[in-house]
C-alpha cells in the first residue's frame, strides 16, 4: 500500500513539474526558431522617436530593460513599434550590452534598420 501511494506522489509531482517545463521548452525552441527566422526579414530604414530604460518590476531584484519606439515605412504605409529585440519567455537580460548602453546608443532622430515581418509588416524589431 505504501509503495502505490508513493509512486502516486512521484507521479503526480512528476506531472505537475513536467508539463510546464515541456511547455516552457517547447515555447523557447519556438522563440528562437522565430528570432532566427527574422534575421532574412526584409529591413527598412526607420527612425527612433522615443528612447528610455524601463524598470521591470519583479521578486525584490530590479531589472531594466530599453524601451526603444521607432517609426517606419513599408510600401508608402507608416508603422510604429517599440521591440527592441525578439525575445524569448523569461529572458533575463541583454548580453554585451546593458539597457543603458543601448538607450545611450538610440537616442530620439537616431537612423535605424528595422526588420520587418514581409508578410506582415507590423510585426519587427530592431535587433532579431
Amino acid at each position: 500500500m505504501e509503495i502505490v501511494i508513493f509512486v502516486g506522489v512521484v507521479g503526480f509531482v512528476a506531472l505537475v513539474l513536467g508539463v510546464p517545463l515541456t511547455a516552457l521548452i517547447v515555447w523557447d525552441r519556438r522563440s528562437q526558431e522565430i528570432r532566427a527566422m527574422a534575421r532574412s526579414w526584409p529591413t527598412a530604414e526607420g527612425v527612433v522617436e522615443l528612447s528610455r530604460v524601463e524598470v521591470i518590476p519583479g521578486d525584490g531584484q530590479v531589472r531594466v530593460r530599453p524601451y526603444v519606439r521607432y517609426a517606419y515605412e513599408v510600401d508608402g504605409q507608416l508603422w510604429r513599434n517599440d521591440c527592441y529585440r525578439l525575445e524569448r519567455p523569461f529572458d533575463p537580460g541583454f548580453p554585451g550590452r546593458t539597457a543603458y548602453e543601448i538607450v545611450d546608443a538610440l537616442p530620439a532622430g537616431t537612423y535605424v534598420r528595422v526588420h520587418h515581418d514581409p508578410v506582415n509588416p507590423g510585426i519587427s524589431c530592431l535587433d532579431p
